[in-house]
């Protein structure tokens, strides 16, 4: 079984991730987010050994699985996101799921067309881009997830509803 990882974005402006963005830098007050962008991410399982043959699967899946991705609206990235070009940024991700795996689940008629697909997961991908500031890596990390994670205060978290979902985060530069 071999997993392979899909980015599905928003071709367009995201409203909700704009929203995001403005409320962490100015209501949270938190002014080292240089950039916010979501994704969601599927996790689609494959029955082979082979990470080509399941990368090609794959492929094949998501460019005819329209009730999964709309191509008039989302753009795809397989593969990992990188983070910023900019050495002077760091960059993470926060991966975003719920905690009853029964929601995680991606159903839909296009999955049976497609033997070798065992399963499809989905969560959110937020990646946060830092300007450091002064700081130390380490320290603007935790700073970040602090502001930007899981919700603890009016003034702390908005990204992570604690109560129903769960997060991990890494470095992506």
């Amino acid at each position: 079984m071999v997993d392979v990882n899909v980015y599905v974005s928003l071709q367009q402006s995201d409203l909700h991730c704009i929203s995001a963005f403005e409320s962490i830098r100015h209501s949270l007050g938190f002014t080292a987010l240089k950039g916010l962008r979501r994704y969601r991410l599927l996790r689609v399982s494959v029955a082979t050994e082979s990470k080509d043959t399941a990368e090609a699967e794959v492929r094949r899946f998501i460019g005819m699985a329209f009730d999964i991705v709309n191509p008039n609206k989302e753009s795809v990235t397989f593969g990992d996101i990188s983070g910023s070009p900019d050495s002077r940024d760091v960059c993470i991700g926060m991966e975003v799921a719920p905690m009853e795996a029964s929601l995680r689940g991606v159903s839909a008629p296009s999955l049976a067309r497609f033997p070798m697909i065992q399963a499809v997961d989905q969560c959110l991908f937020w990646v946060l881009t830092l300007a450091k500031d002064g700081m130390d890596d380490a320290t603007l990390i935790r700073t970040a997830e602090a502001h930007c994670g899981p919700t603890r205060s009016r003034s702390q978290g908005l990204l992570i509803n604690p109560l129903f979902e769960t997060v991990s985060v890494r470095r992506l530069s």
